[in-house]
């Protein structure tokens, strides 16, 4: 059992015998720990106040403030109450251990040493450590995302509940042809809730880990046609100039579900975020034992700081000028996830009113 360099965990210990001090710090300074010393009850609270230390070793004999009371304070302190205290003792009794643990500690070690115990026990308070704070990360993350989705589906709802309202409210006073229009926004509509939906529940299977994957040798120039003849009408209506030039029959080694799902993607967001006489062009190049493939636009673009954060599932970004409104971007999340499932890799790079190039990469069948 050993500790990673990059750890670095600071250990406060506290212990007024200098011997034992010695020895373990000695011992932990091998171990690539960071330490802190404090010879008394009151030192310790000092010292755990300023330092922050990932764990506090407390001896439980010492003079003045013994362990218990030292462990008692840090525990009463919002300061100091997170960290992990584990008791040294050479105290066999079961009370005491029980009393140890009713002021808040967290382990025992026994004096004598044992070295591989003392990093058993650190390296298991660490783990929990760490799992705790991904825990709280995750949670974290987690909230703001279904904030964020709400936010989506209220927008969404929003759209619907205008144009139906009147048409429920004034039916006799429109026209065939604004009776047309409005139901035309309203399924334009459902079909952004329904996508958005669809999305979510994806998203979720992924985080399950249940989504399917079965890799086969795809024809790229045929899935490519297809997105495109897919998303000619949403181009149309935006007078967008849609393109491909993929040469036929490039071959790549992916998931047919997986690689079409990141392809509508990345064609939805060209075409929302291109201007109306704009264009959209996937290109494909060869490099080694991948495709790569490129969906470039010349639409609105992106700043440094929407480009930053644009796979991180917490965060929303606003693209003013063609929608207006923030979103989860869901879809680059996906994309990224299903492009890294197959093996390959997805960059992005924009400029601010001039446009978007996403390049992902697509392992080639292999030889043999």
């Amino acid at each position: 059992m050993s500790l990673e360099k990059s750890d670095k965990a600071t250990i406060l210990v506290v212990d007024d015998n200098p011997t034992n001090l010695q020895l373990l710090l000695d011992y932990l300074n091998e171990l690539n720990f960071q330490t802190l010393i404090a010879r008394s009850g009151e030192g310790a609270l000092k010292q755990a106040a300023f330092a922050n230390p990932d764990i506090i070793l407390l001896d439980i004999m010492m003079p003045g403030m013994d362990g218990f009371e030292t462990c008692r304070r840090l525990k009463a302190d919002e300061a100091t109450c997170h960290i992990p205290v584990i008791f040294m003792t050479a105290l066999s009794d079961t009370e005491d251990k029980i009393k140890g643990f009713d002021m808040g500690a967290v382990d025992y070690i026994t004096k004598p040493f044992n070295q591989k115990e003392v990093l058993a026990r650190l390296n298991s308070q660490l783990t929990i450590q760490r799992q705790n704070r991904e825990l709280a990360e995750l949670n974290a993350m987690k909230d703001k995302f279904l904030s964020i989705v709400a936010q989506d589906l209220k927008h969404v709802f929003r759209t619907m509940i205008g144009p139906s309202k009147r048409l429920a409210e004034s039916f006799d006073i429109f026209s065939k042809k604004e009776i047309e229009f409005i139901a035309q926004r309203l399924h334009r509509s459902s079909l952004d809730t329904m996508h958005l939906l669809e999305q979510v529940m994806t998203w979720a299977d992924i985080q399950r880990d249940i989504v399917p994957f079965d890799p086969e040798r795809i024809d790229l120039y045929e899935s490519v046609s297809e997105a495109v003849v897919s998303f000619r009408e949403d181009a149309n209506r935006k007078n967008i100039e849609l393109s491909h030039a993929v040469t036929p029959e490039t071959w790549v080694e992916a998931d047919a579900a997986m690689l079409r799902a990141v392809l509508n993607n990345l064609l939805s967001n060209a075409i929302k975020y291109t201007r109306s006489g704009g264009r959209v062009i996937i290109s494909g190049e060869t490099d080694g034992a991948a495709e790569t493939v490129i969906v470039t636009d010349n639409g609105i673009g992106m700043s440094d700081k929407i480009l930053r954060s644009l796979f991180r599932i917490d965060t929303t970004y606003k693209k003013p000028g063609v929608t207006g409104k923030e979103g989860a971007h869901l879809g680059l999340v996906i994309s990224k996830e299903f492009v890294e499932k197959n093996g390959g890799s997805i960059h992005v790079e924009s400029e601010l009113d001039k446009g978007t190039a996403v390049r992902f990469t697509v392992p080639k069948p292999a030889i043999g």
